[in-house]
């Protein structure tokens, strides 16, 4: 092989030569120093008859590159196509302009350190702090096979929100003010605390009315476009039996494929929480949006009535058992037996838990008011 040396510019040399019909042009020797003599650069021509070309060495293997290993990434992700776009977007708006193109082999863990670091100069809430990071550390982990080791994330804590849920009673009340043709959709997603888009996309063909026991099978849902997905978030297929008393909810007469539908066209996401958020204002129950109305309702409903965490994670879908779990949080019902115990026991004299008549006021005011420091005498008490 033929190799040639060449000043490109005043003291700075390049070795030439061509590699199966590729012509290959090094300015640095495999440590990244750069050829700043004749000298140097006949040591590279040295190594190269000696070890061989490898363009790993020389970082000519653009496969690394961070914007590369991102484009590999994006195009591999087995996620919807909605959050595909959303995984690209945050890519473009805050991976590759920190890292460029850097070698993620050589990306380490100060670096993810300073990213975070420069991510905060930017005021973001914790949340979006904390699903930026769970980004791109998914995007090391898709690499994880070409790295000697993944670089450490720091935590970021996140405040959960408290979720709000309905009572059963409040979902009665809720819907006797849905109109009689839109009432089976919501049965069904109240009975088995589904995604809304799994009720959208549910076709008739998944439905089994004659088997014994009859069943349903939801493994598809309607995407925001109106267009019917193969799969559901989880990539899970869930097949669950249905109740006798919900039976009629799938016998109907439409010529369409999907179980439910309205005005010529499954229903849609914005129709479904149109048609709830109108008959949530009517009934006077506290206002709670559609997803928490079904799904998480139905999670604290079961947890409260005493089922289990894999029990109801089973009949919702849950790929980890972290999402049921959460749901332990909010057993009020359970808790008031705990918090209760045996009260007997506990206090001899049952009369110190009864707030005397004469500090029992209507409003605040009045020789009375200072309720808290005659309940904090009372709680002395021995």
């Amino acid at each position: 092989m033929k190799y040639k040396i060449r000043e490109y510019r005043p003291g700075h040399f390049q070795v030439r030569f061509n590699l199966n019909g590729e012509r290959i042009n090094l300015q640095k020797l495999e440590n990244g120093m750069p050829l700043n003599s004749e000298a140097m650069a006949r040591v590279l021509i040295l190594h190269l008859k000696r070890d061989g070309y490898d363009p790993n060495r020389f970082g000519k293997d653009k496969t690394f590159q961070f914007e590369n290993a991102i484009d590999t990434w994006v195009k591999l992700s087995s996620c919807s196509q909605e959050w595909i776009e959303q995984r690209r977007q945050i890519a473009n708006r805050f991976f590759i302009p920190f890292f460029k193109k850097k070698d993620i082999r050589q990306i380490q863990s100060i670096h993810i350190a300073e990213f975070l670091k420069w991510l905060k100069t930017k005021n973001f809430k914790d949340k979006s702090l904390y699903n930026y990071m769970g980004e791109l550390k998914s995007f090391f982990r898709f690499h994880k096979k070409s790295l000697e080791e993944l670089p450490e994330f720091e935590r970021v804590r996140v405040q959960e929100p408290v979720v709000n849920w309905m009572t059963a009673d409040e979902q009665d009340r809720v819907f006797k003010c849905i109109k009689q043709e839109d009432l089976p959709i919501f049965i069904f997603m109240r009975t088995y605390g589904c995604r809304t888009n799994e009720a959208s996309g549910l076709q008739k063909r998944n439905i089994y009315l004659e088997a014994d026991p009859p069943y349903v099978i939801l493994e598809n849902v309607l995407g925001a476009c109106g267009k019917l997905k193969l799969m559901t978030k989880t990539r899970k297929i869930k097949v669950l039996p249905i109740l006798p008393e919900i039976k009629w909810i799938f016998q109907n007469g439409n010529e369409s494929d999907f179980v439910f539908f309205k005005n010529g066209r499954p229903y849609s996401n914005k129709m479904l929480n149109r048609v709830w958020n109108r008959a949530n204002k009517e009934s006077g129950v506290k206002i709670v949006n559609l997803y928490n109305s079904m799904r998480h309702s139905f999670g604290f409903q079961r947890l409260n009535q005493g089922y289990g965490l894999d029990q109801i994670g089973a009949v919702m879908g849950h790929m980890d058992g972290r999402s049921t779990k959460r749901y332990a949080k909010y057993q009020v019902e359970k808790l008031i037996d705990v918090i209760r115990g045996n009260v007997s026991h506990m206090f001899p004299h049952s009369e110190i838990l009864q707030i005397p008549e004469k500090i029992k006021v209507n409003k605040l005011g009045g020789e009375d008011s200072n309720l808290g420091s005659k309940i904090q005498s009372l709680a002395s008490c021995r």
